[in-house]
């Protein structure tokens, strides 16, 4: 049979479609066992790797932040320690007070603050120490009203830590107690200008100034009382001395 012959031409052109169907079905087949077996494509594998770079990232992050605070709470920790120490070691009011006002100042960051005492003969506070405090208490003494009469009645600190103006102006307002006695507060009214809110070591160091500063500021005011008391009594005996040195008359 020529090779010309129209049906072999026929037969041989339907085998080599069969085999053709055959491959491309193996073919086929094996594309997919290979994409089920295979790993993602580049594309896909890409963006996991970017996502799991970004998602390590933000913990890195998160984790110096944590890092950074505990860092900044050490640092204020030590500094507390270090004026409680200076705190309880003198008994002079005007040093204790400058003391309160250089922690307030250099390691809280306040710009406008009051330190306030509650008066035993009245129902009001007065004003020892602060910076711009007369603009806040012209009259020298603050009335316990409002968030000052708060903090006082129930000796828990307030903090501002809102978005927006503080109530009644005052950013932080921490109670002095001594033995659970509220005797005065700390109040802050604006921070330095470098310094935008505070922070969380500052709230803590204001809660240890609070214990430390009620009690060294009483002890010197005490300690000031007797001491005056006492050069009194001075004053009285030596004034009484001479007649009691004078000689007997002769009978």
């Amino acid at each position: 049979m020529s090779s010309d012959d129209p049906k072999e031409l026929a037969r041989q052109l339907l085998e080599r479609l069969a085999r053709a169907g055959d491959d491309a079905r193996a073919m086929a087949e094996l594309v997919t066992r290979l994409a089920a077996a295979a790993p993602a494509p580049a594309v896909t594998a890409g963006q996991d790797d970017a996502e799991t770079v970004l998602r390590l990232s933000q913990e890195n992050l998160e984790l110096a932040d944590r890092l950074a605070e505990a860092e900044e709470m050490n640092a204020a920790m030590m500094n507390m320690y270090v004026s409680s120490y200076q705190l309880h070691a003198t008994l002079d009011p005007e040093r204790v007070v400058g003391i309160i006002k250089e922690v307030v100042i250099n390691f809280v960051g306040a710009e406008e603050f009051a330190v306030l005492l509650r008066d035993e003969e009245a129902d009001d506070l007065a004003v020892v120490a602060g910076e711009e405090a007369q603009k806040h208490y012209p009259t020298g003494r603050a009335e316990a009203q409002g968030v000052l009469g708060a903090v006082v009645v129930s000796g828990e600190p307030f903090v501002h830590a809102e978005e927006g103006v503080p109530r009644e102006s005052i950013l932080a307002a921490v109670p002095l107690a001594v033995s659970g006695r509220v005797v005065g507060a700390v109040v802050l009214f604006k921070l330095l200008e470098h310094k935008t809110r505070l922070g969380q070591a500052d709230v803590e160091l204001l809660h240890l100034l609070s214990a430390h500063a009620a009690t060294a500021l009483l002890n010197a005011r005490q300690y000031s009382r007797m001491e005056r008391k006492l050069r009194t009594l001075e004053q009285l005996m030596s004034l009484l001395a001479p007649q009691q040195r004078l000689p007997a008359r002769a009978e």
